[in-house]
C-alpha cells in the first residue's frame, strides 16, 4: 500500500467502511468527514485497487475524490473507500492493507459494516466476528489485525438494498453518541446534485484528466 505523501497522524482511532450491502459504511464515512470537517491526509494506492477519480464530494475539500483516501483530525482517522479491488487477489490485498493499517498504530479499528439480515435500521456495537461471516475481505482484515493485537470493533447495520442514506444517518447518529462527538449531521450536498465538467475549477479538471 502506497501513499502520495508522508503520513504523520498516528495513534488515533481508525474508522473503516466495509464493502457490504448498501454501502452504508461508505455513506456514513461521508457524513463523518463532512460533519466533523476532517482534513484530507493522504491518498492510498495499491496495484489491486481499481482506479477511481471523481469531482469533489465535501463542502470543505475542493480537491478530486480518489479510490482510497485517509481523512482525519487530532482525534481520529477514517479511510474512505470508493472503489473495489480485484476479487481474485483479495488475500494479497488484505495482507497488504492489514499491514498498512497496523503501521498507522491505531488505538482501535472500527469497521462499519452492513448486511441484509434482521430488520431495517437495527444497529449494534460488536466485537464478534460472526457478524461478518459473509464478507470474506472484512473477515480476513479483522482476523489479521486481531492476531497482531490491534483492537477491533464492528458497528453492524442490517438493511435492505436501495436508498441507504437513512441507514447511514442512523449509523452516524449511533457513532456520534458512542464517541461523544457532539456534532450534528451536515448533509453531503453531492448526494443530491450532479456536477457538470464545466462547473469544476480548472485545477480540479487538470488533476482528473
Amino acid at each position: 500500500m502506497k501513499t502520495n505523501s508522508l503520513f504523520n497522524n498516528f495513534n488515533k482511532i481508525l474508522f473503516i467502511p466495509c464493502w457490504s450491502v448498501g454501502n452504508v459504511g461508505q455513506l456514513c464515512v461521508d457524513l463523518i468527514i463532512n460533519s466533523l470537517k476532517l482534513k484530507q491526509q493522504v491518498i492510498l494506492q495499491h496495484e489491486f485497487l481499481v482506479p477511481y477519480v471523481a469531482p469533489p464530494i465535501y463542502d470543505h475539500i475542493k480537491s478530486p475524490t480518489f479510490a482510497a483516501t485517509i481523512y482525519g483530525n487530532e482525534e481520529m482517522n477514517v479511510i474512505q473507500l470508493r472503489s473495489t479491488f480485484i476479487a481474485s487477489k483479495y488475500l494479497k490485498f488484505c495482507k497488504d492493507f492489514a499491514e498498512f493499517i497496523k503501521s498507522l498504530q491505531p488505538t482501535e479499528v472500527v469497521f462499519l459494516y452492513s448486511s441484509s439480515k434482521g430488520e431495517l435500521g437495527d444497529i449494534l456495537f460488536s466485537n464478534n466476528d460472526k457478524v461478518i461471516e459473509k464478507s470474506p475481505i472484512t473477515k480476513e482484515l479483522y482476523s489479521r489485525l486481531s492476531k497482531n493485537n490491534v483492537k477491533c470493533h464492528i458497528v453492524h447495520c442490517t438493511c435492505y438494498e436501495g436508498d441507504n442514506r437513512p441507514d447511514a444517518i442512523q449509523m452516524y447518529s449511533f457513532l456520534n453518541k458512542e464517541y461523544h462527538w457532539n456534532k450534528e449531521i451536515k448533509a453531503v450536498q453531492s448526494w443530491n446534485n450532479s456536477t457538470l465538467w464545466g462547473e469544476l475549477e480548472e485545477e480540479v479538471r487538470a488533476v482528473m484528466f
